[in-house]
């Protein structure tokens, strides 16, 4: 079944992982006091899916035990657990599988003609900005009254780059939203991060070689990345312009900040409860759409809106396929997008009536607004939230737990790679018949 179907590997490669990172913080040297397996189990999930979302607090109930095994979830879990096994495998000296190679390839958009080749870039590409932004976020601290300065500055910077929305700091970074250098170095990283490896890398090498082309998914990645903050950031400027205190740079700042951290970071330097409708209802749509493919964080993926769009477009435009930027995109990548759209509008309504109907005494007189919030921050592994997910009961811990690992191994994987992957193909058509649609 498993040479068969390698799919099923990749997503119990994730749920063992899980685990193991639940058994660990369960144990007594890694949280104070006494915390529930499922509560556990929910800590890892969010930390392997990078999602953020949290039941315990990350600085006062872990201990740096705790808060390391925390650290390390999300750095398999932002680079990918399978990233990790072809580097594992290329240091054993061990020939790697179809299935392996089938998987990385989606994965990284089938670029995987020298699979050391990428997965050494992949790794050089992370940690060397790991490690820039722990040393920005390091001098961004200085004068700060933060405990262990350095501990902290690694664990956000990875946090920050794997898109994880973990923190030390249990307020989040609203009591940070003056401390500009502090703010503009997570973005870097949430964007970088979120962008996509591949892209990344690209970049870096467009940089070097200057007439190197980026490719039309890189193309794609940073255009739709570039709009999609950018409406962000003047719309919430908009929307908290008569609630902000300091002054409009300050604004403008934060907002910027806080339009990058909905994709899929999970950062706030505003308390997501009281900002106002407009900024919350932007928030939510940029956690649906959430990073490029590729990327260290999840949501429907600025590529799959992309690739809609354009055929959109292109039909508009006169033309047959999905076109932009000069090129035409396959059928075959536009039926997946339009597929992966469908099913991630399907799996998000699903998860967020199943919280409605298992909380609606727990949640009685919130209204719908903050449920279907939570479901799309889990989801799209965001971890944004107006503060309704430690009240949750085991029922909708389990919903989330379920929504964040959906949202980490990709609503395509998910269905098409594992419930659907015996589906024949079909070489007959059935009578044709118009109907009225719009």
């Amino acid at each position: 079944m498993f040479r068969k179907n390698p799919w099923i590997i990749f997503i119990l490669s994730y749920v063992i992982l899980i685990l193991i990172g639940a058994f660990l913080l369960f144990l007594p040297f890694s949280h104070y006091g006494k915390i529930s397996f499922t509560d556990a189990v929910f800590t890892a999930t969010s930390a392997v899916s990078v999602t953020g979302l949290t039941v315990l607090d990350t600085r006062k109930d872990f201990t740096r035990t705790g808060q390391i095994i925390i650290l390390i979830l999300i750095q398999i879990g932002g680079v990918g657990i399978m990233t990790f096994v072809i580097a594992t495998a290329i240091l054993l000296r061990r020939k790697l599988g179809i299935g392996i190679k089938e998987i990385m390839s989606e994965e990284y958009v089938g670029k995987l003609d020298d699979p050391r080749k990428i997965i050494k870039r992949v790794l050089i590409y992370t940690f060397s900005i790991e490690f820039f932004g722990f040393l920005f976020i390091l001098l961004s601290l200085r004068g700060s009254n933060v405990e262990s300065k350095v501990f902290t500055a690694i664990f956000h910077s990875i946090s920050a780059f794997c898109n994880a929305g973990f923190s030390t700091f249990s307020e989040g970074l609203t009591g940070f939203k003056n401390n500009y250098w502090l703010l503009l170095s997570f973005s870097i990283l949430i964007f970088l991060g979120g962008i996509g490896l591949i892209t990344g890398e690209e970049i870096f090498e467009r940089l070097i070689k200057r007439n190197k082309h980026l490719s039309l998914n890189a193309k794609i990645s940073l255009s739709g990345s570039g709009i999609l903050i950018t409406i962000g950031t003047i719309f919430i400027f908009i929307g908290e312009i008569k609630r902000w205190n300091a002054g409009i740079f300050s604004l403008l700042i934060n907002s910027f900040f806080q339009a990058v951290t909905p994709r899929t970071a999970g950062f706030n330097s505003m308390k997501i409860s009281e900002i106002s409708g407009l900024s919350a209802f932007i928030i939510w749509i940029l956690m649906i759409i959430g990073t490029s493919s590729g990327s260290c964080g999840g949501g429907m993926k600025v590529n799959t809106i992309g690739t809609i769009f354009s055929y959109i477009k292109g039909r508009l435009s006169g033309f047959k396929d999905a076109s932009i930027f000069g090129r035409t995109i396959g059928n075959g990548i536009v039926e997946k997008a339009i597929s992966i759209f469908a099913f991630y509008i399907t799996v998000l309504l699903s998860g967020t009536l199943l919280l409605l109907w298992i909380e609606s005494e727990n949640l009685a007189g919130t209204s719908i607004f903050p449920v279907i919030f939570e479901a799309t921050s889990a989801l799209g592994t965001v971890g944004l939230s107006f503060g309704i997910t430690p009240n949750l009961s085991t029922g909708g811990k389990i919903v989330i737990i379920l929504l964040m690992l959906i949202g980490k191994i990709g609503i395509y994987s998910f269905i098409f790679g594992f419930l659907m992957r015996k589906r024949e193909e079909k070489h007959y058509t059935f009578p044709k018949e118009d109907i009225l649609v719009g």
